[in-house]
């Protein structure tokens, strides 16, 4: 699957990996219930990683946004050490 195939099928960019790849995050609806479908693409290849396919529900994925915005203070003020060429925006 390349970028085409991506936007015909409905996907949508989600964000971009800082790293040297440029991997992008791909996303959308699969219209059953509140599911969503995920992958990852490599821009310099125009492939999509089939093999990176997951799911997850809406609702999990929004418990896990809360749990992200209830735990960045501590992440701040604890100074955590993290992958700095693992960001995505």
């Amino acid at each position: 699957m390349n970028k085409q195939d991506l936007l015909n099928g409905g996907y949508k960019h989600i964000c971009t990996q800082n790293s040297k790849s440029k991997m992008e995050l791909w996303a959308k609806f699969i219209g059953c219930r509140d599911t969503i479908v995920y992958l990852y693409y490599i821009p310099e290849t125009d492939i999509a990683l089939e093999q990176t396919r997951k799911t997850i529900s809406y609702t999990q994925l929004d418990m896990l946004a809360q749990m992200r915005d209830k735990l960045q203070s501590d992440f701040v003020r604890l100074d955590i050490e993290f992958d700095k060429e693992n960001i995505w925006h």
